[in-house]
């Protein structure tokens, strides 16, 4: 009951909440695109959407593998994405001035809260945990101290360009390292909510009985014949 419990944790997280999040970003930027411009300062914000869209597709990908995914997860899942959507947001020139101190407040609470999380997962992240919960509370204290000291958007940018070329490199070597259990789990997600049958339940089924005939007709097709005279 508990596996199937944290099952339905992860389903509701990786087939609701994240589509309706990521949903919500592309409508934000489809419903607004007659109101674009171009300049220096739409620039920089694209690129700093672009680098949210990629955080957000490396994370789904990282929680989407998790063997066990218990409330406090899901909890931290939904704090991470209430952040990413917050610092889209905060730099969406389509809909209002970009703001980077918003920006880099939300990104710094998203890298807080990876580093809680490896740390937590330490043991299944193997060999790859020193740097990566080094690189992690690295970011999260640069979009701290840039917040803090409302740092132009440009450092913003230069902060989630950096970030953004790290955050793949290292998910792909954490990919190479757990390419089969990637695979594994990935081919399995369909079934999150579904118990497997195990060996012996299949063994202990019931054989399926043949249909057989009404007794009355059995018994006259087993009669013997009358002998003629």
């Amino acid at each position: 009951m508990f596996k199937v419990g944290q099952n339905l944790l992860m389903i509701l997280m990786l087939n609701l909440l994240y589509p309706a999040v990521l949903g919500s970003i592309f409508y934000s930027v489809l419903g607004n695109l007659q109101s674009i411009t171009v300049g220096k300062t739409e620039a920089i914000s694209l690129v700093m959407m672009s680098s949210v869209v990629l955080f957000f597709s490396i994370d789904f990908l990282y929680t989407s593998v998790h063997e066990q995914y218990n409330i406090a997860e899901f909890l931290a899942d939904v704090v991470v994405l209430i952040a990413m959507f917050n610092a889209f947001d905060s730099v969406n020139f389509l809909v209002h001035e970009p703001n980077a101190v918003r920006f880099c407040g939300s990104l710094s609470v998203t890298f807080t809260v990876f580093v809680i999380w490896d740390i937590v997962r330490r043991q299944a992240i193997g060999p790859m945990f020193t740097k990566i919960i080094s690189f992690e509370i690295f970011l999260a204290l640069a979009f701290f101290t840039a917040a803090y000291y409302r740092l132009p958007l440009v450092v913003a940018a230069t902060l989630s360009v950096v970030t953004s070329f790290m955050m793949a490199t290292i998910f792909t070597n954490f990919y190479k390292d757990h390419k089969v259990r990637f695979a594994h789990m990935l081919s399995s997600r369909v079934d999150l909510a579904l118990p497997s049958a195990s060996t012996e339940e299949i063994s202990t089924c019931p054989p399926k009985q043949e249909d057989s005939l009404p007794v009355e007709w059995a018994a006259a097709v087993t009669k013997p014949p009358k002998e003629e005279n």
